[in-house]
């Protein structure tokens, strides 16, 4: 019933992008080569703004504020993970925009402007702002997520490029790719954990510069003349259910990316197909599509061998944990086969290695990524083709180059993978895996922005333990399964966290009686969500259990708080000058053991984003 009600509320968007047939489409050139001639048409405008380009260093407390925002939007998204060029143009007149090769290009006159309506508000209302920079981030983030609503539909910028196409004909064209814009901005600033309203006061301030000759020429890039902001309100409001239904299937598709549970994998995939369906040239969409179809594959095989690294950001990954055991066969088992006898045929669920070797094609057709690149390559390994074979070295090495300078690891795991899965060159293989665990902070050119910290840093132990076990190296394997059991599995006894009476394992009888009903409920067949607005806090709750609490999370704003008062908002040194050094990085996250608990902080800037507690294994 839920979801036959979330298609037919799927349908009005359907309907709206059937006006968009003129847009780039999959026939006779690729999106990349569409997108490749559009960066022509685009690139005297950016080699323009880059003369007067600016370094973020002299932006004072904007350059956090826009870091913080821009991460949250498009990588905690997992909008796009891959290289993105960060302009900002000293220049009063406003711009915000992503490009077709992602591209970003933001000028000083909009900080400017958000600094002035700041101190208006202050004046009008001096104690209902806190703090600054969080006010900073929440108005910047309206204009940062239209732009990432843009780069994601992945229309106007590459079809509005021609200039035959920008006519008096194609004005309804446009005033429709307007509204699913603006539709699908709400759903990234919800997602993004912002407040979807802020967009409604984004454009309520629209139509009042629209109507001040001192700011209207500034901003006129952000005007059409056949859609106006007011008109733009109208049509949200009308179509506000439909956002957030797509907003939650989202919700659900990332959670299952993160988790990596079997189950929420299938589920994730259906739910992928339905957007996709309605969203047909969403490249947002076809990304979750690919990670979801490889994970669905790699889910039905037994002999997993070498871990795969995905460029969504591994938060709750069981996969470590459940193949931990293999480390504990018998060593001669896991020695490398160095026949190297070709590949039969392909392991597991044809359909679903086929589905997913699509699904990477479609979503490489539209944009470079190197993250992407060597999941795929990690896939092609797979077929029993030759030639698909000797491509997945190839295009993971490729992917591998790229990503330097991103702070992404993802290529590096691949490409060490597969130069020992190949048997190119085991030495090579191995001191990429070391140079990893060694140091799991890679570098970043601080002329893009940054990727995250993706990868579960347990995923490279586990690769490197197998491999040294594979070269008949058992000692040494011996040592790091060692160092990989105790990031997975506690040496302490159990004492939970609690968190206004409540705590891990407790009922939802429990937290109705403690923290009341919830503000809102999302669930799918094995486990649902509860909201608390009140206290900015998500439970997550096992329906497989018991209906008993298996996570506690709280974000930004939330006054619930952990042992010596720690909350978010405080800094990294705070937190740890009780908690200690974090155990090990994955997805975005530090994750710190107490108590048998495991505590998942995501820093921006130093400063506590959000906070996660499960329980360890023992």
């Amino acid at each position: 019933m839920m979801k036959r009600k979330f298609i037919r509320k799927l349908c009005c968007f359907t309907l709206i992008l059937t006006l968009f047939q003129g847009f780039a489409q999959e026939n006779d050139k690729s999106i990349k080569e569409i997108r490749t001639e559009a960066m022509d048409f685009y690139r005297n405008e950016i080699s323009a703004a880059s003369i007067n380009e600016i370094s973020g260093e002299n932006l004072g407390v904007w350059q956090e504020v826009l870091n913080a925002s821009l991460f949250m939007l498009i990588r905690n998204n997992e909008l796009y993970r891959g290289r993105m060029r960060l302009i900002i143009e000293e220049s009063q007149i406003i711009k915000c925009g992503i490009y077709p090769d992602g591209t970003i290009l933001i000028s000083t006159g909009l900080f400017d402007y958000i600094e002035a309506r700041i101190a208006e508000n202050l004046t009008a209302s001096p104690r209902r702002i806190k703090n600054l920079n969080i006010e900073r981030e929440k108005m910047l983030s309206a204009f940062l997520a239209h732009a990432a609503a843009s780069f994601a539909l992945d229309n106007k910028l590459v079809y509005f490029s021609d200039p035959r196409r920008s006519g008096e004909k194609n004005s309804e064209l446009l005033k429709s790719y307007n509204l699913t814009a603006d539709s699908f901005t709400l759903i990234l600033l919800k997602l993004a954990g912002y407040d979807s309203n802020l967009f409604y006061s984004h454009l309520e301030d629209l139509k009042r510069i629209q109507a001040d000759p001192n700011y209207a020429k500034k901003f006129e890039s952000f005007f059409t003349d056949n859609f106006s902001p007011q008109q733009r309100i109208s049509n949200l409001l009308k179509n506000k259910d439909e956002a957030e239904a797509v907003a939650d299937e989202i919700f659900y598709v990332l959670d299952a990316v993160r988790s990596d549970d079997e189950n929420a994998i299938e589920d994730a995939k259906q739910r992928v197909s339905a957007l996709r369906t309605a969203f047909p040239n969403n490249m947002y969409f076809k990304r979750l599509a690919a990670i979801t179809a490889h994970k669905k594959w790699a889910s039905g095989i037994s002999n997993k061998g070498l871990l795969t690294a995905y460029p969504a950001a591994a938060q709750d990954s069981k996969t470590a944990k459940q193949n931990y055991e293999i480390l504990n066969f018998d060593p001669k088992s896991l020695l490398i086969d160095q026949k190297n006898e070709e590949t039969e045929s392909i392991p597991g669920n044809i359909n679903d290695y086929d589905e997913a070797v699509r699904a990477y094609k479609s979503y490489l057709n539209s944009i470079q990524e190197s993250g992407m690149e060597s999941s795929y390559a990690m896939l092609l390994f797979y077929s029993p083709n030759i030639n698909d074979r000797a491509q997945a070295l190839s295009l993971a090495e490729k992917a591998y180059l790229s990503e330097s300078g991103t702070g992404s690891l993802i290529a590096n795991t691949n490409y060490a993978s597969l130069l020992y899965l190949s048997q190119k060159d085991y030495t090579k293989a191995k001191l990429l895996l070391e140079s990893m665990i060694k140091n799991t902070t890679a570098s970043t050119d601080s002329l893009f922005l940054i990727t995250g910290s993706i990868i579960d840093k347990r995923i490279i132990i586990f690769n490197y333990a197998r491999m040294l076990f594979g070269l008949g190296e058992s000692e040494k394997a011996l040592k790091v399964r060692e160092q990989l059991r105790n990031l997975i599995f506690s040496m302490e006894k159990y004492s939970p966290i609690i968190l206004k009476k409540i705590k891990l394992e407790d009922t939802t009888d429990d937290l109705i009686e403690y923290w009341g009903k919830p503000s809102g409920i999302k669930y799918n067949y094995f486990s649902e969500k509860w909201y608390y607005d009140f206290l900015n806090a998500e439970v997550s709750i096992s329906t497989a259990t018991n209906n008993n609490i298996e996570k506690l999370s709280i974000f930004a704003d939330s006054n619930l708080s952990l042992p010596n008062d720690l909350r978010v908002g405080e800094t990294k040194k705070s937190f740890e000058s009780f908690f200690g050094k974090p155990i090990y990085t994955a997805g975005d996250c530090e994750n710190y053991f107490y108590k048998s608990n495991k505590i998942q902080v995501l820093y921006l800037n130093g400063f506590i984003r959000q906070i996660s507690i499960t329980k360890l294994e023992l």
